[in-house]
């Protein structure tokens, strides 16, 4: 998904690109932040409600 909304970057149209930055970044952030930080601190601190 990176790959793909990276290649908008590289349009000529400039609501293309804003949407190709934005896409991109959230895609990295959920990636990285949301699933490999946040999801396992919740699963060891909810234990048994898990």
């Amino acid at each position: 998904m990176l790959i793909a909304f990276g290649a908008f970057i590289f349009a000529d149209i400039i609501i293309i690109k804003m949407f190709g930055i934005g896409l991109f970044i959230a895609v990295l952030l959920d990636a990285s932040i949301i699933r490999m930080v946040l999801i396992p601190i919740f699963m060891i601190l909810f234990g048994e409600l898990n």
